[in-house]
């Protein structure tokens, strides 16, 4: 969000960044204000009980919908009064600086999940382990099985708050650069993006193709340029601007990245799966914030009348 360093980067990213095959990108940098964001959210870590309890009650996202102003008592004023930060600010600093905010809870939240979750883990191994000596022709759980996808519910509940603050984050600047493929993990973001591009073209994403990806401890039998790189058809199929005869390119493409796939790595090994699909007739940023945010584009920043189609992919974990 903020130009910060890396938490405990995995020796993947480590070895993405020092061979410049990934690169970092700060939307909207703060400048000068950068500090004292940075201090907000060392009191966000240190007092992240608070704060998370809080965020599960207040759509924070949401506090411009309205015209009045939120109310003192929330959050989100308490937060940057920490910071010191003008509340009368205009409307779009204020935006700015609440998707910053929910950005920042959300990480917090995801530390949070991530330890709970593997504790619940260790819990339902051990019932599993109880079960299998206490059973013998039934399948049912103890009621404590069903209470471990709380905190799975919990996240996708949340997911939809903090989709709104990165699309306003991103798509701040008109003029900034943006991908040519966005991917995704979580199949509610792909939902929403596909409900909202029907309603406002009627008619459905294109599937373009489904690519198998090596699994992420996955071991290369050679470790020379990336993968992408031996597969020119698919590569140049990815990045082309036009999307006419792009479905037939990547289907050739992905025949031959599946064979290169198995001659690097281990075919035992479990894979991912990317399926890719093109939303013609809308940018990502009109895609994007229209989906997330429910914005239009205003004045003097409207996209080309004929912007290329953008790429979405969902990655599964098999």
């Amino acid at each position: 969000m903020e130009d910060e360093p890396l938490t405990a980067p995995s020796p993947a990213i480590l070895e993405l960044l020092q061979a410049g095959r990934l690169r970092l990108v700060t939307p909207v940098p703060l400048g000068d204000r950068r500090d004292r964001f940075l201090a907000l959210v060392r009191d966000m870590a240190q007092r992240r009980d608070d704060y998370l309890s809080q965020l599960a009650l207040l759509t924070l996202a949401d506090l411009h919908r309205h015209s009045r102003p939120e109310s003192g008592r929330s959050i989100l004023s308490g937060l940057l009064a920490r910071a010191a930060i003008d509340q009368q600010e205009e409307e779009t600093a204020m935006r700015l600086w609440q998707a910053r905010l929910v950005l920042k809870l959300g990480e917090l939240f995801d530390a949070e999940q991530a330890g709970l979750e593997e504790a619940l883990q260790a819990i339902d191994r051990r019932q599993e382990n109880l079960l299998k000596e206490l059973r013998e022709e039934t399948d049912e759980l103890f009621a404590l099985t069903d209470s471990l996808q709380e905190g799975g519910q919990r996240t996708e509940a949340m997911l939809a708050h903090r989709l709104k603050a990165w699309s306003r984050m991103f798509f701040h600047r008109p003029s900034q650069p943006t991908p040519a493929l966005f991917v995704t993990a979580h199949p509610a973001a792909m939902d929403t993006l596909v409900d909202r591009y029907e309603a406002e073209q009627r008619q459905s994403p294109q599937h373009l193709v489904s690519l198998e990806l090596p699994a992420a401890n996955g071991t290369a039998a050679v470790s020379a340029a990336p993968l992408i790189d031996t597969c020119p058809l698919l590569r140049t199929a990815l990045l082309a601007a036009d999307g006419q005869d792009r479905a037939t390119s990547l289907r050739q493409g992905a025949a031959a990245w599946a064979h290169r796939l198995d001659e690097v790595y281990v075919q035992a090994e479990d894979r991912s799966r990317l399926d890719l699909f093109a939303f013609p007739g809308m940018s990502a940023r009109q895609l994007f914030l229209a989906a997330y945010a429910g914005e239009r584009t205003g004045p003097g920043q409207a996209d080309p009348p004929d912007p290329p189609p953008t790429l979405v992919g969902t990655l599964t974990a098999r």
